[in-house]
């Protein structure tokens, strides 16, 4: 009897061949190139913009499930009136990985998550919040239909993952679930946002496990930001130490990376810290 491949996800903003602004954009291409004759890997990535230039060069199967709602749009800090959101995944095969690609079935969604500017700070915000909101939609849809394509790990790339995956592990949470975790942030860049952002991307305060240096807790929202935040600190904690905590393990691009900046930055604290040299 042949055992079922374990199966991986990798959330990520950037994919070589797909869309690549700098070198993030290698890393998960080759991350998948390694392991994908081991376990089953997906990506999962806003389409930027790429779809019809994708179809030219791959079979592009649009996947028999759509993410459609309403949503307040000035609560994620926009000046455009309340919206409906229509989002549909598309899936390619790219060495031996599939590829799920979110995009805009309307015009309001398609202008966050199809900018071909993938990070255009006019659009990020809108790009990061349906991103979350259509992969807590596509997990719900799986745990109905197919719980057997539910991730047994789940990889983040940098901080844009990190709301996605909350979401994730939420909606986990509520079915009796949970999932592995690894983020690899490539490069701190302090982004913060306030707790009202996460709730407009459909987080809300459902407890999730984490896995933190004295041992197993479940925290919701409110109580994660409070760990998080710094004493005497007015701003928000920053996501990607929020994606520290929330993930069960951390990983960078280098040891003095990880000594210098990664470890006093992003919880010291509050991650159990295991380094192998």
């Amino acid at each position: 009897m042949i055992k079922d491949k374990e199966k991986v996800w990798i959330f990520t903003f950037e994919y070589a061949g797909i869309v690549k602004v700098g070198g993030l954009g290698e890393v998960p291409a080759n991350q998948t190139k390694y392991i994908s004759n081991k376990f089953e890997t997906t990506v999962f990535l806003p389409s930027h913009g790429q779809l019809n230039a994708l179809k030219k060069v791959y079979n592009l199967d649009k996947l028999p499930f759509n993410c459609v709602g309403q949503f307040k749009t000035t609560d994620l800090g926009f000046n455009e009136p309340e919206g409906n959101y229509y989002i549909s995944f598309y899936k390619i095969c790219m060495n031996n990985t599939n590829i799920i690609i979110l995009s805009g079935e309307n015009s309001l969604t398609s202008k966050y998550l199809d900018d071909p500017i993938v990070y255009n700070p006019e659009t990020l915000n809108g790009k990061i919040s349906l991103f979350c909101i259509g992969i807590s939609s596509f997990i719900e849809y799986l745990i109905d239909k197919q719980r057997e394509n539910l991730p047994n790990i789940i990889h983040l790339h940098d901080y844009h993952a990190v709301i996605p995956f909350i979401g994730i592990k939420q909606v986990l949470a509520k079915n009796g679930l949970d999932v592995a975790s690894i983020i690899t942030i490539h490069l701190l860049t302090w982004p913060r946002y306030n707790i009202e952002f996460y709730y407009a991307c459909g987080i809300d305060e459902t407890p999730i496990k984490l896995s933190l240096k004295e041992g197993y807790k479940s925290l919701t929202l409110n109580e994660i930001f409070s760990i998080c935040e710094r004493t005497n600190d007015s701003q928000p904690p920053t996501v990607e130490k929020v994606g520290a905590v929330v993930c069960d393990l951390v990983t960078t691009v280098s040891q003095s990376y990880l000594i210098s900046d990664i470890i006093p930055n992003c919880g010291r604290e509050l991650i159990g810290i295991m380094m192998k040299f």
